[in-house]
């Protein structure tokens, strides 16, 4: 009787201490904006679902994206009262450094994206990222990553964009485009892939912009009476002006 109660003691006293094992360990746990950190040896590590391998957190780096509302005094008041000293920016997203590094840069990243000036916070963590289009017309397109390098690099880009196009206007100068274009919205101005002057009336006649052009609704050619969204024939090069 005694060996059993003995037993049942060394069994609770194991599920005690489980608890206590666990709670040990969650300062070597993080979280922010529903991601978990591990801290491995003296380095914070985020492990990546998609790619399945660990990329090391830049504990002395952070990426802000402010609102649109937010003054640039505000801006500067805020990178003093967090020590953030500015050395990039691309698409409204500004990468700073800590000019000390923080005890806590997850606590430190909670705080600034509560801010009501800041739209995003992002912790930083080592890594290529690359996204392939899955367009079926890609295998085509010879200009997009070009063996030769000859090309626009498009990878790139959409590595950083992903589809967002917000603030993005590519201007084509070219023959022209055609707006009927699976890619380009079927010629339907609901689907704005080709840009639309919100400050133009279409079909009015008259300059509603006052730019110097007439009814320049989605661009302008310069070549007269040539519609600049309409596809020319060309001889299968780059325009179709060209011998």
């Amino acid at each position: 009787m005694k060996k059993t109660n003995l037993t049942k003691l060394s069994f609770l006293t194991l599920l005690f201490a489980l608890p206590l094992a666990v709670l040990s360990q969650t300062n070597n746990v993080e979280s922010f904006k529903g991601k978990q950190y591990m801290l491995v040896g003296n380095e914070w590590q985020h492990f990546d679902p998609v790619y399945q391998e660990m990329r090391q957190v830049i504990s002395d780096e952070v990426i802000i994206k402010f609102k649109p509302t937010t003054t640039s005094a505000e801006i500067t008041n805020f990178e003093v009262t967090n020590g953030l000293m500015l050395y990039a920016s691309c698409l409204g997203f500004r990468n700073y450094r800590y000019s000390a590094i923080s005890s806590n840069i997850f606590q430190k990243a909670t705080a600034m994206q509560s801010s009501p000036l800041v739209e995003d916070v992002h912790i930083g963590t080592n890594g290529k990222y690359l996204f392939s289009p899955n367009d079926p017309a890609y295998p085509q397109m010879w200009y997009a990553d070009a063996p030769n390098n000859v090309d626009l690099n498009l990878p790139a880009a959409w590595d950083l964009m992903q589809g967002n196009t917000d603030g993005v206007v590519v201007a084509v100068i070219d023959g022209g485009l055609d707006a009927f274009h699976f890619d380009l919205g079927m010629g339907n101005d609901s689907y704005q892939n080709v840009y639309i002057n919100a400050g133009e009336i279409p079909g009015n006649g008259v300059d509603d912009d006052n730019n110097g052009y007439v009814d320049d609704v989605k661009g302008w050619s310069f070549t007269p009476g040539i519609d600049p969204v309409t596809l020319l024939p060309t001889n299968g090069s780059n325009g179709p002006f060209e011998p």
